[in-house]
C-alpha cells in the first residue's frame, strides 16, 4: 500500500496540472519546452511554478525538485 500513499500525498499537495509540471521541472525543461509540451503560454507555467513553491514553501526550482523528492511526490534521480 505504499505506492497508494504516495498517490494520495500527490493528489493532496498539488493539482494534477502543477504535479505534471513537477515532473518537467525535474526532467530539466525549461519554462518554454514545459508549456509547448503542455499546450499552455509561459506565463500560464509561471503562475503554477509559483504556486508548487508555496505549497512547497520554497523559494527556487531546484529547492522544488528538492522538496518534492524529500517529499516522495517524485523519485530520485
Amino acid at each position: 500500500m505504499k505506492g497508494r500513499k504516495i498517490t494520495e500525498n500527490k493528489t493532496r499537495i498539488l493539482t494534477p496540472r502543477q504535479f505534471t509540471v513537477l515532473t518537467f521541472l525535474a526532467a530539466g525543461l525549461r519554462n518554454k519546452e514545459i508549456a509547448y509540451r503542455m499546450g499552455l503560454t509561459v506565463s500560464t507555467v509561471k503562475q503554477h511554478i509559483s504556486g508548487i513553491m508555496l505549497r512547497l514553501n520554497v523559494n527556487t526550482r531546484t529547492a522544488v525538485v528538492l522538496k518534492a523528492q524529500k517529499l516522495g511526490l517524485i523519485d530520485p534521480e
